[in-house]
């Protein structure tokens, strides 16, 4: 393996690895697992990852107002007019 120089010690280039993302060299530890990729390791490193996430949150995981006044996120909504308030609102409709 080729070595780079350090002041300390020798670090090897096998230690390092390149983020799809911001196109930096890293060192390995900066990205999280994935077995499915040959060295284990994500294509995109976990500072970018954090970056993208925050950036698409609410197109990943948009907010609802519901009726009752409280927000949410959409993917809870169904269980949340199943909650004792939205069905005792339901009988009053329907009687």
């Amino acid at each position: 393996m080729e070595l780079i120089n350090n002041s300390s010690q020798g670090i090897e280039a096998s230690d390092f690895k390149k983020c799809c993302v911001c196109r930096i060299l890293k060192p390995m530890t900066k990205f999280h697992k994935n077995n499915a990729n040959n060295d284990g390791l994500q294509a995109i490193c976990s500072q970018c990852k954090t970056e993208l996430y925050l950036k698409n949150k609410e197109k990943l995981f948009p907010k609802v107002n519901c009726s009752c006044g409280k927000t949410l996120y959409k993917y809870y909504l169904v269980n949340h007019l199943k909650t004792k308030l939205h069905m005792s609102r339901l009988q009053e409709i329907i009687a």
